[in-house]
């Protein structure tokens, strides 16, 4: 339901109040007084028992109250209020017998919607907290306190971290009347968290690499938990949808080799020059690979009946060493799209060849899949990519009524590469019943200032508009200080796919930027036309995490172009001198700013040393750039760990290439 806000500040007073032709407010009704010159002038209730999410937000409301107001707003359960208390003014937190009198019921709201109404002297926080799966569970109750913070205080949180929080101070805080629903459109709005549970080999070693700290990573890793629960990320459908056959080489490979993929050469073992077993390959035309998929898809429902759907997504290294058996090939396209793949040949020998999109290949095997689902699991999804070698629409195959295809696309480093994410899209949206937007795009630009804020939205409007009913990016990497606008808008307009991009860009900068607000907008206005520019004039395969990308940075983030950016930068220092926390901020920024002179000099130095043999320059420049990193690894600004764990996986991306190994290049060029 929409609602129009009006944030009202006399001296050190705050007031909110909501339309009330949109919502329902009741006309003359007075404003609620929470805080009064600073002393609490209500109290915070819950339920007994109250759910997680309204415990929480009884708990975020008292602490930000306090933030701006120093007053510390008691909380106390329902039954443990004194007559007086009762009769007094009360911020109900989720459902209990108080919001019942106040005929407010979660039942009758939308999944993860919430409700925020006055009710005499008593104002009701409500949502939608139902289960989701194990302890995990909707947030509507949350989701209805953090509105009410961003909207009666004018709290905003722009990254995680105390230096991107905002808390207006507000001496008297007074809200109402208020009668607001509001409801995602989307039933999963997911941000991958790129901090949360790494393991493995190379991130080992780039944990070693950086000398990091644990407990200081696991407060980075808490702290952006919190940054997307507060921007009201969520779900509120239990979806599997991933790369399905991880564990079948250890499970099967045994017993049943003819179950995985044919390579070109006619043998079935799976060559370690594609990737390790998870990235195995099956032979999906092979009857009893289905009759096996089934059954693991019925063992999975049994021990999880909440979830919607059980994946059929082929494993990643989405180009390498799909099966080539004549079965198979039966069930591909032959006008499809070309593609590249990858495969070995009798010897053993890597082989690429150019071969018919396998996208009619992928979806005939989903739609066995669900149709064998129909008949044994009604209900139930068969989940599946459009991904690499089958992301291009299908030719023959149309995907079945319970077939949830991820589409696998978009980007904002190659315009060419982004309008034909634009057509497959478009293609899918009249194809598939079921779809949802999962692109891998944030992970692109190694860390370099990107704004694309604007494209990104007009995208999610677009794909909003033409059939998206879920999201799930991959992955929040953390270059706060150079690409976070992007991070945050797509935040909001995950909520909203409808969002106005503008709006949410303007408020990002008065909000965070007080008075520098002018020179930090033309700053991000002028970074989008450097952004646009680059995309331009890259081809596809320079775009985004292509090791292409990084070499071409000398030639795009040149001096000049560095420089004029900066100096909007130093515009904002100016006006936000006298306010030391803006004046932090636009430091953050600046950070962004630094990293991009100091990595591109050392590929630069790198590149003349090559030619030269001398490695006092390269040396001198990558130390430079590693001190700098190591300043900023638990800052946010970059994501020093991501970048550190690229290096660690040998992708010579933050280094430019790879310098030779020989005792001419010193260990830190490499």
């Amino acid at each position: 339901m929409g609602h129009s806000i009006a944030i009202l500040r006399a001296g050190a007073v705050t007031a909110l109040g909501l339309a009330a032709v949109c919502c329902g407010a009741r006309a003359g009704e007075p404003a609620l007084v929470l805080v009064r010159d600073g002393q609490p002038a209500c109290v915070i209730v819950t339920a007994a028992a109250p759910s997680p999410p309204a415990a929480a937000g009884a708990a975020e409301l008292q602490a930000y109250v306090k933030k701006a107001s120093g007053a510390v707003v008691p909380i106390k359960k329902e039954d443990a209020l004194s007559a007086d208390e009762r009769a007094g003014a009360l911020v109900v937190v989720g459902a209990g017998q108080l919001a019942r009198e106040a005929g407010a019921d979660a039942a009758s709201l939308p999944p993860e919607g919430f409700l925020i109404r006055t009710a005499g002297r008593r104002l009701i926080l409500l949502g939608r907290d139902d289960p989701v799966r194990g302890r995990d569970c909707q947030q509507g109750t949350y989701f209805a306190a953090a509105a009410l913070l961003e909207d009666a205080l004018g709290v905003r949180w722009l990254w995680p971290g105390p230096l991107g929080e905002v808390v207006p101070p507000a001496r008297t805080i007074a809200v109402g009347p208020l009668d607001r629903r509001e409801s995602p459109r989307l039933v999963q709005r997911k941000l991958r968290d790129w901090l949360a549970g790494r393991t493995g080999d190379k991130w080992d070693a780039a944990r070693r690499a950086m000398a990091m700290d644990d407990a200081r990573l696991g407060e980075m890793a808490a702290q952006s938990a919190a940054w997307l629960r507060r921007q009201r990320l969520g779900r509120s459908v239990e979806f599997q949808y991933g790369h399905a056959f991880g564990s079948w080489w250890e499970r099967h490979h045994q017993a049943h080799p003819d179950w995985f993929a044919q390579q070109s050469g006619g043998g079935r073992e799976w060559p370690a020059g594609l990737g390790g077993y998870d990235r195995v390959k099956i032979c999906v035309s092979n009857p009893a690979v289905l009759d096996q998929w089934a059954a693991d898809a019925l063992a999975f429902f049994k021990a999880h009946p909440e979830a919607a759907s059980f994946s059929a997504s082929p494993n990643d290294n989405a180009y390498s060493g799909h099966c080539m058996c004549e079965r198979c090939r039966a069930w591909d396209a032959p006008d499809a799209p070309k593609v590249q793949l990858a495969s070995v040949d009798e010897k053993g020998g890597k082989v690429a060849f150019e071969y018919p999109a396998l996208t009619d290949r992928y979806v005939h095997f989903y739609n066995l899949a669900a149709e064998r689902l129909a008949r044994e699991a009604p209900g139930k999804l068969v989940g599946g990519y459009a991904y690499g070698a089958w992301k291009t629409p299908p030719v023959r195959e149309r995907p079945r009524e319970n077939v949830l295809i991820g589409f696998v696309g978009f980007g904002y480093t190659s315009d060419e590469a982004r309008a034909e994410a634009r057509r497959s899209w478009d293609a899918w949206a009249k194809t598939a019943p079921r779809l949802f937007l999962r692109p891998n795009l944030l992970h692109d630009g190694y860390g370099y200032p990107l704004n694309y804020a604007r494209r990104l939205g007009e995208d999610l409007r677009h794909c909003g508009e033409t059939g998206m009913t879920a999201a799930d990016f991959d992955s929040l990497v953390h270059h706060w200080a150079g690409q976070g606008l992007n991070y945050y808008v797509l935040a909001r307009m995950l909520w909203n796919p409808s969002a106005d991009v503008d709006a949410i860009i303007n408020d990002y900068c008065r909000s965070g930027f007080g008075a520098a607000s002018p020179a930090v907008r033309a700053y991000f206005d002028a970074l989008e036309r450097h952004t646009n520019s680059l995309a331009a004039a890259l081809p596809p395969g320079a775009g985004g995490r292509s090791p292409d990308f990084i070499q071409a940075a000398p030639e795009r983030f040149t001096p000049d172009v560095l420089a004029a950016l900066g100096g909007h930068v130093e515009k904002a220092r100016g006006l936000a001198a006298g306010d030391p926390v803006v004046l932090k901020r636009v430091e953050f920024l600046a950070a962004g700013l630094e990293y991009a002179r100091l990595q591109t000099g050392a590929i630069r130095a790198i590149r003349a040393a090559e030619q030269s043999k001398d490695w006092t320059a390269a040396r001198a420049a990558v130390e430079a750039r590693e001190r700098f990193l190591r300043e900023n690894l638990y800052e946010f600004a970059l994501g020093v760990p991501n970048l550190a764990w690229l290096q660690a996986s040998r992708r010579s991306v933050t280094f430019g290439r790879a310098a030779p190994r020989s005792e001419a290049a010193p260990a830190a060029a490499r």
